[in-house]
């Protein structure tokens, strides 16, 4: 394979970075501590598609198995 480009890493599933944080402090035993400041926040999206047309045959995981 020979490809140059920028490829997005993401799976199946949509997750906030609040369920990303909690889920890895659940596996390290430990709380995430947040700074609320009150503004809006930017969403963050991972458009997969060029992966899965690169890879048609990748199985994605999902995040929380």
């Amino acid at each position: 394979m020979n490809y140059h480009g920028i490829i997005n890493l993401s799976g199946p599933n949509i997750v906030s970075i609040r369920d990303i944080t909690e889920y890895i402090g659940e596996s390290l035993n430990k709380l995430p501590q947040y700074e609320i400041l009150g503004i809006p926040s930017k969403d963050l999206l991972g458009n997969n598609t060029s992966l899965l047309n690169l890879l048609p045959d990748l199985e994605l995981t999902n995040f929380f198995k």
